[in-house]
């Protein structure tokens, strides 16, 4: 647990989950109506794929919003909990959802 996926020389395994985001305090089934978007979950998505094969990470995706059925090894137990500030990643997510319609508008 002390080298990185850099340091290992390891891969990604990036599936799309946006649909998970649900509130279910205080009730019996979970809300999704805080959930973002498909099209920023798509930005968001892509936008971390990219960053990681930036870094030099061979990054391995499914279909978005495809139903898919993953088997994995999983060397564990360990979970791992990453908080990031929400506004900022949504921000740069629509930022980049408006740039990439402008340029197809465009015939980039």
């Amino acid at each position: 647990m002390n080298r990185s996926l850099l340091d290992v020389k390891g891969s990604a395994l990036v599936v799309s989950q946006f649909t998970l985001y649900g509130d279910a305090r205080g009730q019996r089934r979970p809300s999704f109506i805080s959930a973002g978007p498909p099209e920023l979950a798509k930005a968001l998505y892509e936008e971390f794929c990219e960053a990681l094969r930036k870094l030099g990470v061979n990054v391995a995706t499914g279909i978005f919003q495809a139903m898919m059925s993953v088997e994995l090894v999983n060397e564990g137990p360990v979970t791992i909990l990453l908080r990031f500030r929400q506004d900022i990643l949504i921000a740069r997510a629509r930022k980049n959802l408006r740039v990439g319609r402008a340029r197809r508008r465009c015939g980039n």
